[in-house]
């Protein structure tokens, strides 16, 4: 099978990355490959994440420099790794607008609420969950989208709603959302790099 070349671009732990890397070796004809691993910060533990997995890591400043810098050197590295799809796993900076141009339709991202509620700067992580406590909300989610200019706003590709306790804390919420992520996004991803060979082989 021909794979969709999948670059992974995030700013924490990595435990989404792990999923989705995972995910690629132990499913029968998987229709992606990660194939590198990209973050802003320099410490970042989905760095450990790619070394783990022998995938390919770059980390890349975005802070104080031109965003066409900043492009620049982003389709530098997914050029020479083949990227052909990009998936944010917690990053959390705003993409390029060259690079939205060139991955059009092709960039997608998760976020631990059902969108629109909850999103927007600002809003990951702890914050999300925070607020969704304070909002006394009885449900909330994940919701994976396309990404677009402004933060959380890009059409909906799927979302899943999560049940919330009476006693629940930002801990138990932040497990409980994490869980859920780490099952649906492989898949999902999948299912778009599917789609995406189907309609125009890359």
């Amino acid at each position: 099978m021909n794979k969709v070349r999948v670059a992974v671009l995030a700013s924490g732990e990595g435990t989404n990355a792990a999923a989705l890397i995972q995910y690629e070796r132990t499913t029968k004809d998987c229709p992606y490959k990660v194939v590198c691993v990209i973050t802003n910060k320099p410490n970042a533990g989905v760095l450990r994440v790619a070394e783990e997995y022998s995938v390919p890591s770059f980390f890349i400043s975005f802070d104080n420099r031109a965003e066409t810098d900043i492009a620049k050197d982003v389709l530098m590295h997914l050029g020479a790794c083949g990227a052909e799809f990009i998936c944010l796993a917690g990053f959390l900076r705003k993409i390029p607008s060259e690079l939205l141009q060139v991955f059009k339709e092709k960039i997608i991202n998760i976020h631990p609420s059902l969108l629109p509620k909850y999103g927007g700067k600002g809003m990951y992580g702890k914050n999300v969950f925070q607020a969704v406590l304070e909002g006394k909300e009885a449900v909330t989610g994940v919701t994976i989208h396309a990404v677009s200019a402004e933060y959380d706003e890009g059409a909906i590709i799927y979302s899943e709603r999560i049940g919330i306790d009476e006693d629940e804390t930002v801990n138990s919420l932040a497990e409980k959302t994490k869980r859920v992520e780490h099952r649906v996004y492989p898949e999902v991803l999948a299912a778009e790099c599917g789609r995406i060979r189907q309609i125009s082989p890359i």
